[in-house]
Order: structure tokens, then C-alpha cells, then sequence
């Protein structure tokens, strides 16, 4: 469902006084299609988990007790922001760690969701990675990956412009889509960003900006559109 204007700003904690929220994560399910954004209030500082070795994953993004209710225009749902170490979750011989946030929004309505923090060494240091893998959750769907910070032609680069739509079907999240594309760039690299959670490129991906981290630093800020 297509919403209105902008409405809400919100922002969690990426540092490493952030508190462990009280959503979890079970197991993490390859999506059907990919994803695009909405977002509101801010439920659940980041916390960090270890998958076991071999695990695949599926999600349900939803306080404990709450179910998965019909959802209506102008209620109450919820999106979860996971980092991870790596694409792939299901390889043996890696252990995967994730960090996870949650927010509180309203159907039907533009927001924008910002994780303060989180372009920084504090968490490539949670997660035993520089680089570092995005995917958003709603309810019990899932999107496809995306690198958000990696490395391209022996350059560490973050991939910002993120947005994601979460389509309903009689009231419940049936896909969400990310709104990709090559737009103002600022003549900086284009580069296919969508994965299943095997590691693979997702057959459908679409190119996205990417820029050098280099371009990220500001000082001792991080110069937009680099933050999370």
C-alpha cells in the first residue's frame, strides 16, 4: 500500500551502551521476491546474536505474544533491521553474528528509520566482519540481502540509498521491495545488490550507488548519505 508524505523520523542505537531489546530472532527465511521502506517509532535498542553453524533462518518481526494480526490502514506494525557478517547464513563452517533493531510503525504511512552509530569500527568489531550485509523484516516476511558495507575492486565501499516498500494483501505483509536504481550518483559506481540467503545473487538484482568509504569520513562524523 502506497502511503502518504513523509510523516515520522525515528532513530536507534548502533553504540555500544545500546540495551538488548526484547524481540528475537528464530530462524531466517529466503524471500519470495525482494524489498522497499516504511518505518515509525523506535521499539528495541541492537543486540547481538550468534546462528548456529549450518542454521537456516526464518523471522517473525513482532513483539512476544502478539501474533501476527490482520493489519489496517493507520494501526500499529512493525520492521526489523538486521546486520549481519556475512550472506551467507547457512555455511558451516562460518558461525554468523547479526545485530537486530526494531521499530514501531504505521500502516500506510512514509517514514524514514535512522541507526545512530552504525557506520562505525564498534560494529564490525560486534560482528567479526568488515564487511557488513542488510536485510529488513515485517511481521513473518523477509527481504532479500543486500551488502551495506563490502568491498569493490579492492576498495571498501558503503552502499547507501536505501529504501524499501512492504506490500499488504488483505492485511497482511505479503513482499517487501527494495526500490533500487542508479539515481544521482554523483558519477560514483553502480553496482547489482540483492542476495539470497545462501551467499548467491538474487536473479532479479538490480544495480544501486555505491560509494568509497573514503568519502564517508567527515571528520569525526560520517558524512551523509553514508549513515545508516
Amino acid at each position: 500500500a502506497e502511503g502518504r508524505p513523509m510523516a515520522q523520523q525515528s532513530s536507534g542505537d548502533c553504540s555500544p551502551r545500546a540495551r538488548k531489546g526484547d524481540l528475537r530472532r528464530r530462524e531466517v527465511a529466503v524471500p519470495t521476491h525482494p524489498a522497499r521502506r516504511r518505518s515509525a517509532g523506535w521499539l528495541a535498542t541492537l543486540f547481538l546474536v550468534a546462528a548456529p553453524r549450518g542454521a537456516v533462518v526464518s523471522a517473525v518481526c513482532s513483539p512476544a505474544g502478539r501474533g501476527t494480526p490482520k493489519l489496517k490502514r493507520g494501526g500499529t506494525t512493525y520492521v526489523c533491521l538486521v546486520l549481519a557478517k556475512a550472506l551467507d547464513w547457512g555455511d558451516p563452517e562460518n558461525e554468523q553474528h547479526f545485530v537486530r533493531a526494531a521499530f514501531e510503525l504505521k500502516v500506510d504511512e512514509y517514514a524514514q528509520v535512522r541507526l545512530r552509530n552504525a557506520w562505525s569500527p564498534d560494529l564490525q568489531r560486534k560482528l567479526n566482519s568488515t564487511d557488513v550485509a542488510l536485510s529488513m523484516q515485517s511481521e513473518t516476511r523477509v527481504s532479500y540481502q543486500k551488502r551495506w558495507r563490502a568491498e569493490v575492486d579492492g576498495k571498501p565501499v558503503t552502499f547507501p540509498f536505501l529504501s524499501i516498500l512492504i506490500k499488504l494483501d488483505q492485511g497482511d505483509v505479503e513482499q517487501l521491495i527494495w526500490d533500487d536504481g542508479c539515481y544521482d550518483c554523483g558519477g560514483g559506481k553502480c553496482e547489482e545488490n540483492a542476495f539470497e540467503y545462501d551467499g548467491s545473487k538474487y536473479r532479479h538484482a538490480e544495480s544501486q550507488c555505491l560509494v568509497d568509504d573514503a568519502d564517508c569520513a567527515d571528520g569525526d562524523d560520517v558524512a551523509a548519505p553514508c549513515d545508516l
